[in-house]
């Protein structure tokens, strides 16, 4: 298949009214969701031999968020923030060359892989003003984060070729971005409510790459290179993100007790050509999504 990738996230949350005015809230959802998946195989051949080998080549960061909450009503505006509790996993694999095989030294290439995660923890702020019995307007700011990720990187290459441990404990930092944004809720109907969002986030001013910090020394002397086959370096994995912006449209039917939700929403990526590669290509994302409550 190609890089696309089918992905479902859940999200649930419950609210409870202290009073007319203060209202307070517990909700789990997926904050960020970036999953990439190529099929991948190499054939490498000599005047006397061919080695064909096959590979896994994903790259999965998901960030999922604890948000407890309260908001306050002043009249037709609303305020309210959150603090945001976050779990960040970062799980990639890819092959990586072997430059020594020529000399008939092991295979051509090896599996690596990468599986790390972290907890962390930011804020959210937002309002809501009624202009009308039918129509709100919002805005909202989430702040930026860091996440100390840990874990364990292994690949055979360096067993085989250097006769090293083939796994390592590793650490590295991931950023997430200061983001912005706004939207409207409409009432069309006593049945029907239709929503519009948008927000904008400073992936610009992100980390530049996650540098990779190896605690066996094998490892960390190893004088890795920017891979031939996929253009990742596996110690200093490039992002030199963009910033980018979301949109997306809802509509709510109601009847009795309950409502029925749906919609689309488009996601910018925030990567871009020029540093293009197989764990970070530019795609962008489109979501569908449906809830009841």
């Amino acid at each position: 298949r190609s890089f696309q990738q089918d992905n479902v996230a859940l999200s649930a949350g419950i609210i409870y009214p202290l009073s007319e005015k203060v209202v307070i809230a517990l909700s789990y959802q997926r904050a960020y969701d970036y999953n990439v998946n190529w099929p991948f195989a190499v054939l490498t051949s000599t005047d006397s031999s061919s080695v064909l080998q096959t590979f896994d080549l994903f790259n999965n960061i998901n960030v999922d968020a604890i948000l407890p909450s309260v908001s306050f009503r002043f009249g037709s505006l609303s305020v309210g923030a959150s603090v945001n509790i976050f779990n960040v996993k970062y799980k990639s694999a890819f092959p990586i060359t072997n430059f020594e095989w020529n000399d008939t030294l092991g295979l051509p290439a090896y599996q690596m892989e990468y599986d790390m995660d972290a907890w962390s923890f930011g804020f959210n702020a937002g309002l809501m003003y009624d202009i009308s019995e039918d129509l709100r307007l919002g805005a909202f700011v989430r702040s930026s984060f860091s996440a100390d990720l840990k874990g364990s990187v292994k690949s055979e290459l360096l067993s085989s070729i250097d006769s090293v441990s083939a796994q390592s404990e590793v650490t590295t930092s991931f950023e997430y971005p200061w983001v912005f944004g706004a939207g409207l809720l409409y009432k069309i109907s006593t049945d029907w409510i239709v929503n519009l969002d948008f927000q904008y986030s400073l992936f610009g001013s992100s980390s530049e790459s996650l540098i990779m910090n190896y605690s066996d020394p094998g490892w960390s002397t190893k004088n890795f290179q920017t891979d031939p086959l996929t253009g990742v370096n596996p110690s200093n994995i490039l992002l030199a993100f963009e910033d980018a912006f979301d949109a997306g449209v809802g509509l709510e039917y109601m009847f009795t007790d309950w409502s029925l939700r749906s919609g689309y929403r488009f996601s910018q990526s925030q990567n871009n050509d020029a540093s293009y590669n197989f764990l970070f290509p530019t795609v962008n994302q489109h979501w569908i999504s449906l809830g009841l409550g």
